[in-house]
């Protein structure tokens, strides 16, 4: 639902800055959003008088006197987009500049969108700004970096505790910018107006995967998109145009939690896996300019809801939903391999692995799950999991497509089966791992559905690989199991 049209501002108008300081104002006063941790990064950005063509780069620690009275910092949520190694020897704090910035540098040498965010800092009222590019040393080129193996795992910490983060969501890269000027008014044809959804979520920085913990753990957040520029904070969202949405999805509501995941955890089970699977989903899709990040740009958001769930977490999976969360399949454009992001850093059970996924929906079931002990975290190996394999038995199988149907001796339909790769799909397929069992209906325990993961051997006599998913009548995998490891 959509509230009554207002006027429109935008940047170039006198009463555009003022509105987004009403804004965060009337968010102070009345909702619970603004954070009151006292952490400061390891290192922001003093931005100076709006006059001044100098920034300073400090030290967090050696500036704890001054820093201890301010009242925070802004954080930039921006896409780097395509730099050549040496536009980002021109740009970064390295190695070799960094004394050289916390003496001072000039504004003019920034591009377009990091100079935007220094001028809305400035005019919001604050000093400080983040912004990772200048505040985390860059290796360039990129082969190993020491202080990001250090800060990246902090960004929970820095997005979530900065005053507010401004979003460049409508910038493709450094250089374009996010306060361009925008039409003043409505098209007297009454074009609709762009939700959220459309404005802020299909803009460019939304496509990409570290961006994802960055908007989540946000406590509130200004999008400077191409039509508009919105606020979001945990009571909803505003439109600069005075507009205010209300009624947004369920998954949505959890998403602008300045505390999240406590509206998720305070939601029950079901309704919190069915989030995380949503979650996940889009997050596989999501761009990374280097692969490897895949597992590191979502660690922060992992531990926070892993903290707030109080349970574990690997590669993507939490182990108080692990049955569930290891039910899922590549999406339909992965079987021929070209979505498979992954073959050696990730374990064959983590979902990303692959860019397009879909999680069994399972939610609405009730599934018996193995004890004692299975699927179990290894604490000494990070890509192991404990399982009992048996024998699938008594069947054979039919290609449709992606989707290989289980007959059983008598031609009848018992199960469904879903290779991860079609050479995966070519190999001989004999043992499997049960996941959960339906609970469900009055059926005889051997005509009950199981949901199991197939693998297959690898050169260690107990490790085993996934190389699929399915489901299938229990009357069609053996009783009798063995221990292994799932690598």
């Amino acid at each position: 639902m959509i509230a009554d049209r207002g006027l429109l501002a935008g940047p170039e108008n006198s009463l555009y800055i003022p509105l987004l300081r009403q804004w965060l104002k009337k968010c102070d006063e009345n909702h619970e959003c603004h954070s009151k941790k006292h952490f400061w990064p390891t290192r922001v950005i003093f931005v100076g008088p709006s006059d001044s063509t100098e920034l300073e780069l400090w030290e967090t620690e050696e500036k704890k006197s001054v820093l201890s009275d301010a009242d925070g910092y802004i954080a930039l949520s921006h896409c780097w987009g395509r730099l050549t190694d040496e536009e980002k020897r021109k740009i970064c704090t390295t190695a070799e500049n960094f004394e050289t910035r916390k003496g001072g540098f000039p504004l003019s040498d920034l591009p377009k969108t990091f100079q935007d965010a220094v001028e809305v800092t400035r005019q919001l009222g604050k000093k400080y700004l983040w912004i990772d590019a200048l505040c985390i040393k860059q290796q360039i080129p990129n082969e190993g970096n020491p202080d990001f193996e250090i800060e990246a795992p902090l960004m929970g910490q820095i997005f979530g505790s900065a005053f507010c983060t401004l979003a460049a969501s409508s910038a493709v890269d450094w250089k374009q910018g996010f306060l361009a000027p925008r039409p003043t008014s409505y098209d007297a044809d009454g074009t609709p107006f762009q939700t959220p959804q459309y404005d802020v979520d299909a803009a460019p920085l939304n496509k990409r995967a570290w961006v994802l913990q960055e908007r989540v753990l946000s406590r509130r957040t200004l999008h400077f998109t191409e039509s508009y520029t919105y606020f979001e904070c945990g009571d909803g969202v505003r439109c600069e145009n005075l507009i205010r949405l209300k009624g947004r999805e369920i998954k949505e509501y959890f998403l602008l939690d300045p505390r999240f995941p406590e509206r998720l955890y305070s939601s029950g089970y079901m309704r919190s896996l069915d989030f995380i699977q949503h979650l996940f989903e889009k997050y596989a899709q999501y761009q990374l300019t280097n692969e490897s990040d895949r597992n590191i740009a979502i660690l922060s958001l992992m531990k926070r809801m892993s903290d707030v769930f109080r349970t574990g977490h690997r590669y993507g999976i939490f182990e108080c939903f692990r049955f569930r969360l290891l039910l899922w399949r590549p999406g339909p454009q992965s079987n021929d391999g070209k979505n498979v992001v992954d073959t050696q850093k990730l374990p064959s059970w983590s979902w990303m692995r692959y860019s397009q996924i879909l999680f069994f929906e399972t939610w609405s079931l009730s599934l018996e799950v193995p004890r004692n002990g299975a699927f179990e975290f290894s604490y000494e190996q990070q890509c192991v999991l404990s399982i009992r394999i048996r024998q699938l038995k008594d069947y054979t199988m039919e290609q449709q497509g992606s989707e290989h149907f289980i007959l059983d001796a008598k031609s009848e339909h018992v199960g469904v089966l879903w290779f991860d790769t079609m050479t995966d799909a070519s190999i001989p397929i004999q043992k499997c791992v049960i996941v959960g069992r339906e609970s469900s209906g009055e059926s005889q325990d051997s005509e009950k559905t199981c949901y199991i993961l197939l693998v297959g051997d690898m050169t260690s006599e107990k490790s085993y690989k996934r190389v699929g998913v399915g489901k299938i009548k229990a009357r069609c995998i053996s009783k009798r199991y063995w221990d292994g490891e799932l690598c």
